[in-house]
């Protein structure tokens, strides 16, 4: 008996909630003032996104600068073997 009444309370969980059960779920949770700092958060996340653009950015180019370097370096050395 006691493991249906156990049952039957979980499975309350999983079901529509009322609007008496609805309003007891939100109220704790209106005290937690997150909606006021939901904008400080989304422009948080925004600058954090452009800064990953940035860095990527920045990667990239020194990737093509370390390339154009090797390029620079092999045709030297091609170069050099070339007159020899």
């Amino acid at each position: 008996m006691n493991s249906i009444l156990v049952y039957h309370a979980a499975l309350r969980n999983y079901t529509n909630p009322n609007s008496s059960e609805a309003s007891k779920g939100i109220q704790p949770r209106q005290n937690v003032r997150t909606w006021e700092k939901l904008s400080t958060i989304k422009s948080n996340c925004g600058i954090e996104l452009a800064l990953d653009e940035c860095v990527a950015i920045l990667n990239y180019m020194h990737r093509l600068k370390r390339i154009a370097e090797r390029s620079v370096v092999e045709r030297a050395e091609f170069t050099e073997n070339e007159l020899f």
